[in-house]
């Protein structure tokens, strides 16, 4: 019973290897874009073209010429292409990817495959090249500022503002330095700054009350 069981799986296997021999016979490694690469002519070796487009059912090169194909067979790293002429061109493969054209009193001509591979054969990535990419910086958002309504506006009317916007804006130190300005500048009314609810939030700011006790009303 064992001895049959063991038959029976070399059978399988030897199954599995004649099937996958046959996959590989199939022809389809040739299929795809091809472009010559050069021509040995006796000891030249010459540059050719145009470029190869084999498909199943027919041979293309360049401009509208197509060559219909009644059969590939392929055996080794040989392939043929039978025509319905019944002319027969085999390529030679060396490389997974280059091969060359045999000619008679013409000589080789190499080809190497170009674009995408034929399915099965395994493709190559192409890596694009990196991009820098640069940063953008952030667009400047202008602060507004509110004027100070008055018939000659003093000079400490354009900070004040300034501290009034900024501090709208969330930034206390901005609105810190401003004020320092605008008491540089000549404003005094630390009452004012009491009334406008928006510095509220700075009360607990040493540096404002620092400001608050040097430029006290008398």
């Amino acid at each position: 019973m064992r001895g049959r069981l063991l038959a029976r799986r070399a059978l399988l296997g030897v199954l599995a290897l004649v099937l996958a021999a046959c996959a590989r016979e199939d022809g389809s490694r040739i299929l795809g874009t091809w472009r010559a690469e050069r021509m040995e002519l006796m000891s030249f070796k010459l540059p050719v073209g145009p470029e190869l487009r084999i498909e199943r059912d027919a041979l293309r090169t360049g401009g509208d010429i197509r060559l219909p194909i009644a059969a590939i067979t392929q055996k080794g790293d040989e392939v043929t292409l039978d025509t319905e002429s019944m002319i027969g061109l085999t390529f030679y493969f060396v490389e997974a990817d280059r091969m060359y054209l045999d000619l008679p009193l013409v000589g080789h001509i190499y080809y190497r495959r170009v674009g995408e591979p034929a399915a099965g054969q395994g493709s190559v990535a192409v890596i694009p090249p990196a991009v820098a990419v640069v940063p953008q910086a952030a667009p400047v958002r202008p602060v507004p500022v509110t004027p100070v309504r008055d018939a000659v506006a003093p000079a400490w009317a354009q900070d004040y503002s300034q501290a009034l916007a900024l501090v709208r804006e969330g930034d206390r130190d901005g609105a810190v330095r401003s004020l320092n300005r605008a008491f540089g500048n000549g404003f005094h009314d630390t009452g004012m700054l009491g009334r406008t609810p928006e510095f509220a939030v700075l009360k607990d700011d040493v540096r404002y009350q620092a400001l608050l006790a040097r430029y006290a009303n008398p």
